[in-house]
């Protein structure tokens, strides 16, 4: 039909070769910009754990260099006594012979690898226009920053929790600890891979309904 775009079949070799050319695109950009991009999500990262939670005081995220790695370095402390188990915690700042902080530090590929992830499965897929193209990108980008930046802000927690956990109440079940675990047990790739979806159908929708439109108009 005239003015609409023809969705062939896809065949496997060629989303072989976009994937793997996308994948090496997508590595190479995060290598280069990787240290950059993670540093824009500090003062995102700072206000989420602010916001979600109301038990841990961030001191403090810098960025750091640990062996070869960039990390991202959270010091945090409890910000108040908490009842764990029937016992009572105290921050560590409340008495001067346990003065610190807890610290939690995440490489920069630990807190990209699922934007990365949901990059690389929408430019390797195949678009059949420009819009369509583009409007994945723009919703892939943003599906993909959520995750990040929220898998980030769990594994801190998780991490800041952990330790409580482990000493304290180790038979109980947390339901922070369990979600941290799918994240890295291989759930967090299997949302990135699901938002990557979403954010093909979407996009492939809107094309549609603008090449719709179009046709609507050149009829008229």
């Amino acid at each position: 039909m005239r003015g609409s775009a023809v969705r062939r079949p896809i065949k496997l070799r060629s989303l072989g070769i976009r994937f793997a050319v996308a994948g090496a695109l997508v590595l190479w950009l995060a290598q280069l910009y990787g240290d950059q991009i993670t540093r824009e999500f500090v003062p995102i990262v700072r206000a989420a754990l602010n916001t979600v939670q109301d038990d841990f005081t961030v001191l403090s995220i810098d960025m750091a260099h640990e062996n070869a790695s960039t990390t991202m370095s959270v010091r945090a402390d409890l910000a108040h006594p908490l009842y764990v188990a029937n016992r009572v915690v105290y921050p560590l700042n409340s008495n001067p012979t346990t003065a610190g902080w807890m610290q939690v530090n995440i490489t920069t590929g630990g807190v990209l690898q699922y934007l990365v992830m949901v990059a690389i499965v929408v430019l390797a897929w195949p678009a059949f226009s420009i819009l369509e193209y583009g409007s994945r990108v723009a919703i892939g980008g943003a599906l993909g920053f959520l995750l990040a930046v929220s898998s980030t802000v769990t594994t801190i927690l998780a991490e800041l929790w952990f330790p409580l956990h482990d000493d304290l109440a180790p038979t109980e079940v947390w339901p922070l600890l369990v979600w941290s675990r799918f994240l890295m047990g291989g759930g967090g790739l299997a949302l990135a891979l699901g938002l990557a979806a979403i954010a093909i159908s979407i996009a492939a929708n809107v094309a549609t309904r603008g090449a719709s439109s179009v046709r609507m108009q050149h009829y008229a």
